[in-house]
């Protein structure tokens, strides 16, 4: 099935306080702009500035006590799991911000649209709340009464999304038709509803022969008595899913139209949740080779996706089950529609580099990598030879760059009776497939079960070239052709957790070309060979010892609209970033100097009349780029940059300003981290979805105080259920039993680069006051009234802030010194997962204050991201 991020979140789903929103802590003056803010940071409602007798200020004030003095009773009942009373207090509540909201409506007028929607807000969260605790509760009439007046508050709000508008009402149709059912249909609609979810549990353990059994006929009652709502729909679709699992491929067809119905009933076919049923459904037709079903399915899917703008991931995977139909039905036509559009989605991804990373042999010390085919077809290098280059390229080689998606070079260790192990590996654009040509003489030769042709010169060294499994062509020489080979048997994660690997996927873009050395793999080699070098100028002599400075670098030449090459160099543990900068200091002053004498000399040779102004501009010119190319220090690298590589004059000098050392990398690190964390946040939200509520650091979904971190409790969610029910819940983290457990360390709450002690991670959530995740009390998205966006759910720790994963603790947090523990896992910053599942990666020198706003729910603060 396809894997894509769907906000399965609903507004009206999701539990929140009324208090997470503020509609009682601004005054209700028809003039003001700022959005409401927490009542946690006024402790008395203001009173309304204009019209004090119309606004019966007494009648406000009142009010605004009782809210406050009610959500102090509903969070009490609560923590004492008194869910009745819980929901009373609750219903008080929403008729106190009921009334508030009339005041606001009635002092805001029409004019002030946005803070009327801000006001809006909090009932209408709280109703959705109060409606579906009392749904929970079995209370289906008033479920239905509170769902009708909280829809008709939503219905007043300019600024809602249609889809969860559309979920509201459907919900709200579901309690309408429950309210009026008999009791016999109550009490088979309740069993049908606790079969679900036991299905649900046995769905997520893959246990599908359960799920067809008893799944059809409960979401079968529960459609007849209640009606069809988009949560109905989606279990309609696990439940298409498990039958395709069993091989009932009617019943699973008549599971996805099902699905495909509800959805364009309730939500309309213009939906992600829409395509991606859709999708799942044109694959099992593929499968079935019903290939014109296939067909429409899959262009349909992609008619919706190009609308909504979806992520580019999904969009090329839609395409390539189109083009591979259109293969499969040798339709060349259409094929090369699907292919021309799937290659304009590729220039904007780096897929092509992350195919070809899993080639790249652990024991490569230096990688350079660019996209052909993406610099061939951009608009904004259309002044680039491509002709010129596809012409020498086809007829020497037989290879057309612009059928290149990615390419890759790399020289690794060599075995000893080897002086060079180098290798270039190729991939195609879909569709196309490479075919070397020398103009030599080759022999078939063979690597176990892999075939490839070899050539050898009159010197006697050798040359291969083969086409991988996946369509990948390889030339270069024997040795590297095993290491290629051998990372066949690796892991994926091997691959991708490589500094070089992983550094050229950061660096990736459109129009670049990239370069990354890791000088540790030849550290005495480059020694060696650096010291029998020949006599240097004094001024270089330095040069000598750069491999005794010099950890790793990188360098990224772009040629898009700005074009700039940027050379970055981190230093050993032992050395320095001055070190490195006095190196290059030096010999950029030595050929900035030569140049300026060359330039001299050969000017004045001419002995042109306008030698003068001309020997100024060039002077000119050659002093300005060798103080753009000045050595500055930036997060523990040395960095050279210069810009405007593509201007005359910059062309001419940057080979001659940039000192003759080889390009390396910095610290790696890199996309397996981030994947990781977005993993954790997905487990989050489905948490949430599960229970109404995040997880707790030191409480269980059911309230009661556990031993155990959050981790243990989202295993279920990260496909680690088997792992989850070894832990004895009732027990703390080092007890006997659950001590052997840790161990059993998922490899999500490692970080890929970053050497730790066995069994502990540094994906912590911020332990302190004002923080998502607190000791004792679960949060829930509605309390998020900063916004999901702008909330930090958990970080990248510094490695010395490490702790055992079971273990019910975090990173420390002080608002007054917001970065302790953070910035240091990585020399270029730290990663942050945000609430809404979103994973950056922040600068290490970020404003402390951007970290302590991020970190707080409920602050109100203004935020300015990057």
């Amino acid at each position: 099935m396809k894997t894509r991020t769907i906000c399965l979140l609903l507004l009206i789903w999701t539990p929140c306080l009324a208090f997470a929103q503020a509609v009682t802590a601004v005054p209700l003056t028809p003039t003001t702009t700022e959005a409401p803010a927490s009542p946690a940071a006024t402790a008395q409602p203001a009173q309304p500035a204009a019209e004090k007798e119309a606004a019966a200020p007494e009648s406000y004030d009142s009010l605004a006590q009782r809210k406050s003095q009610l959500i102090g009773e509903y969070r009490d009942a609560e923590q004492q799991q008194q869910s009745e009373l819980a929901i009373e207090k609750l219903a008080e509540l929403f008729a106190v911000e009921v009334k508030l909201l009339e005041m606001a409506e009635e002092q805001l007028g029409a004019d002030n649209v946005d803070l009327a929607n801000a006001y809006r807000a909090t009932p209408q969260g709280d109703g959705s709340l109060l409606a579906f605790s009392l749904y929970e509760l079995g209370d289906y009439k008033r479920s239905a009464e509170f769902y009708s007046q909280t829809l008709n508050i939503a219905r007043r709000r300019t600024d809602l999304k249609l889809e969860v508008y559309n979920d509201l009402v459907w919900l709200n149709r579901r309690a309408q038709r429950l309210a009026e059912a008999t009791p016999e249909e109550i009490e088979r609609y309740n069993a049908a509803l606790k079969t679900s979810k036991e299905v649900e549990a046995l769905m997520g353990a893959k246990q599908y022969d359960r799920v067809v059994a008893s799944g059809p006929e409960a979401l079968a009652t529960r459609r007849e008595i209640a009606g069809i709502t988009p949560r109905l729909a989606s279990e309609y679709g696990s439940l298409a899913a498990a039958l395709v699992k069993t091989g009932k491929n009617e019943e699973a067809e008549e599971a996805y139209d099902t699905t495909l119905e509800m959805y364009e009933q309730t939500l309309g076919k213009e939906t992600v949740r829409y395509a991606t049923i859709l999708y799942n459904k044109a694959i099992f037709y593929r499968d079935l080779d019903r290939l014109a079903d296939a067909e429409a399915a899959l262009l349909e899917t992609r008619r919706i996706e190009n609308r909504l703008g979806v992520d580019v991931e999904s969009q090329m995977m839609t395409l390539n089950e189109i083009a591979g139909l259109y293969r499969k039905t040798q339709e060349a036509e259409k094929f090369d529609g699907i292919v021309g559009e799937y290659r304009r989605l590729e220039r904007n991804s780096h897929l092509g580099l992350v195919a070809l990373q899993r080639h790249i042999p652990l024991d490569a010390y230096l990688v350079g990598s660019f996209d052909p085919a993406a610099l061939v077809e951009d608009e904004s290098l259309k002044f680039l030879p491509h002709e010129l280059l596809a012409s020498l390229s086809s007829g020497a080689f037989g290879v057309d760059p612009a059928a290149i998606q990615s390419a890759v070079g790399f020289l690794s260790v060599a075995p000893i009776e080897q002086a060079l192990c180098w290798g270039v590996l190729l991939k195609p654009l879909v569709g196309e497939q490479l075919a070397l040509k020398l103009p030599v003489e080759t022999a078939g030769a063979s690597l176990g079960d892999f075939n490839y042709q070899k050539t050898v010169s009159e010197s006697g060294g050798v040359a291969c070239h083969g086409t991988l499994a996946d369509g990948t062509l390889f030339v270069g020489t024997e040795a590297a052709l095993k290491q290629v080979l051998a990372m066949q048997r690796a892991k994926p994660e091997v691959a991708e957790s490589s500094k070089l690997s992983r550094r050229l996927r950061e660096m990736h873009g459109s129009g670049k070309a990239l370069v990354a050395f890791d000088m540790s793999k030849v550290q005495l080699f480059a020694q060696a060979v650096f010291a029998e070098m020949p006599p240097v100028p004094p001024q270089l002599a330095n040069l000598k010892s750069l491999p005794d400075h010099l950890d790793s670098a990188s360098l990224v030449v772009s040629f898009k609209e700005s074009p700039y090459v940027s050379l970055q160099m981190l230093p050993r543990a032992d050395s320095s970033v001055d070190n490195l900068g006095a190196i290059a200091q030096q010999a950029l002053e030595f050929g900035a100097n030569q140049l300026l004498q060359t330039v001299t000399d050969g000017v004045q040779a001419a002995g042109s009349p306008i030698a003068q102004p001309v020997q100024a501009y060039l002077e000119r010119v050659i002093r300005a780029k060798y103080q753009e190319l000045t050595p500055r220090a930036e997060a523990g690298q040395l960095v050279i940059q210069m810009d405007n590589i593509l201007d005359v004059e910059a062309a001419l000098h940057v080979g001659l300003l940039i000192p003759a050392v080889q390009g390396a990398q910095m610290s790696a690190q890199g996309m397996s981290g981030m994947n990781n964390l977005k993993q954790i946040a997905l487990a989050m939200h489905n948490y949430h979805d599960t229970y109404a509520t995040l997880p707790g650091r030191r409480v269980r979904p059911d309230g009661k105080p556990t031993g155990l971190s959050w981790r243990v409790h989202v295993l279920p969610f990260l496909e680690q259920t088997e792992l989850y029910e070894q832990f004895r819940l009732d027990e703390p983290w080092d007890s006997d039993h659950n001590k052997a457990l840790i161990e059993k360390m998922p490899a999500v709450f490692a970080s890929p680069g970053i050497e730790l002690p066995a069994g502990k991670t540094i994906y912590l959530t911020l332990d302190g006051s004002g923080t998502l995740m607190q000791n004792d009390s679960a949060t829930r998205f509605r309390d998020i009234t900063d916004g999901l966006s702008n909330t930090i759910m958990a970080v990248e720790a510094n490695p010395d802030q490490a702790v055992v994963w079971t273990k019910p603790d975090d990173l420390a947090y002080d608002p007054q010194q917001p970065l302790v523990g953070l910035g240091q896992s990585r020399p270029e910053g730290f990663y942050i997962m945000l609430a809404d599942g979103a994973v950056r990666l922040q600068s290490a020198d970020v404003d402390p204050k951007t970290v302590a706003a991020m970190a707080s729910i409920a602050g109100g603060e203004v935020i300015e991201l990057e």
